[in-house]
């Protein structure tokens, strides 16, 4: 037989074309369901950091029990204005959860060395993978700030006022500035207290503090 016969002979037979929307379909259907699993999960990881991170500022009416209160005094409590609380373990499960990948990228450098420092470690890589990770970034203080609006008081009065209360009580000055318009120092104990006092005048009046904040690390209470 001629080769030209031969390829009159050939069929070309298409697949049914409900064979071909069958296939279509089941594609369209695990592509369905494998993005609605991960769309699942990812929500199911949004809702899980949410409640292992807890609840963040909060603005509070009375203050909180590990303020110093007869260390620290209230100046002017008619003018404050807001109370925010953070509590230290939001501020540090918020900054470990973010370093977290960090953490894992350094790992082989952490971990480097030669084949036989290998052999010999096998047994403690996993500790020092958990230990890595869950090594603390920052400490877990409470963070409190009040906030004081329109005070009758030059703003140099007003930290100068903190300043001397603070110095009586064994707080070291750490750290002060001065511009046209404010002050702020900078302040610290031995026993873990730390934080700063901010005031300005944005005004024309000369014996005034438009605006002013006290900023406090606090250590947590024992439970």
């Amino acid at each position: 037989m001629r080769r030209k016969d031969l390829i009159k002979d050939v069929k070309i037979v298409e697949p049914p074309i409900h064979e071909l929307n069958k296939g279509s379909h089941g594609l369209r259907k695990s592509c369905f369901f494998g993005c609605s699993f991960f769309l699942l999960l990812i929500i199911g990881l949004l809702i899980g950091v949410k409640f292992y991170i807890g609840s963040g500022p909060k603005t509070v009416t009375v203050l909180p029990l590990n303020f110093p209160l007869e260390d620290i005094p209230i100046y002017n409590k008619d003018k404050v204005t807001d109370m925010t609380f953070i509590s230290g373990e939001y501020k540090s499960r918020r900054v470990e959860l973010a370093a977290i990948f960090p953490k894992i990228v350094l790992l082989p450098f952490l971990f480097g060395g030669d084949n036989s420092e290998i052999d010999q470690n096998e047994k403690t890589d996993f500790k020092n993978l958990f230990q890595t990770i869950a090594a603390p970034v920052t400490d877990k203080k409470d963070n409190f700030k009040l906030e004081w609006q329109d005070v009758d008081n030059n703003y140099n009065t007003f930290v100068n006022y903190y300043k001397n209360e603070l110095q009586r009580r064994g707080f070291v000055i750490d750290a002060s500035s001065d511009g046209a318009e404010y002050k702020k120092i900078d302040f610290s104990r031995h026993d873990g207290y730390a934080g700063t006092i901010y005031a300005e005048n944005k005004s024309d009046q000369r014996n005034k503090t438009t605006y002013a904040f006290l900023m406090l690390n606090m250590p947590p209470l024992k439970k």
